[in-house]
């Protein structure tokens, strides 16, 4: 009888922990992908806004050379132009910029027949440079606007 007993009382036990396991199955699952859900869909939300955020400072680091070259174009065409205060404006501009090394602006005439070259980093060209065949020089004025260009090496 102590065994019958025994055996009902093991058996007893191990149904109470069969119960107890499923139970906490059948709650801890449902409770796991509704987290996993949220935690999904939270990280995908922090994602996109941090790639959002990212690709706008992006945009707008690439924008500031663009805008210091144009306001350059605009300079040049003033009626007032000067060269030399031109000159002094330009290495203002450009002076507490890490992402504008150099600015080069000139005109349609080569060097060698009288035309202007400068340089923000002091460069001086020979009298034979053919600017012309610069792609600084070629881009602008097949586009009839100002460019930015990838660094030069």
């Amino acid at each position: 009888m102590k065994s019958f007993f025994k055996s009902i009382k093991t058996k007893l036990i191990f149904s109470s922990i069969l119960i107890v396991i499923f139970s906490i199955l059948f709650v801890a699952i449902p409770v796991l992908k509704t987290e996993l859900a949220d935690l999904t869909q939270n990280l995908t939300q922090t994602i996109s806004f941090k790639t959002e955020k990212t690709k706008q400072e992006i945009e707008s680091f690439l924008e500031k050379p663009k805008q210091i070259v144009n306001d350059v174009s605009i300079y040049v065409k003033q009626d007032s132009f000067n060269q030399a205060d031109a000159e002094k404006d330009f290495l203002n501009l450009i002076k507490d910029t890490s992402y504008l090394f150099c600015l080069y602006y000139t005109d349609t005439k080569e060097i060698a027949d009288g035309g202007f070259f400068y340089s923000s980093d002091g460069w001086i060209p020979d009298s034979d440079y053919i600017k012309k065949e610069r792609i600084w020089f070629t881009e602008p004025m097949k586009k009839q606007t100002p460019i930015v260009t990838a660094p030069y090496v």
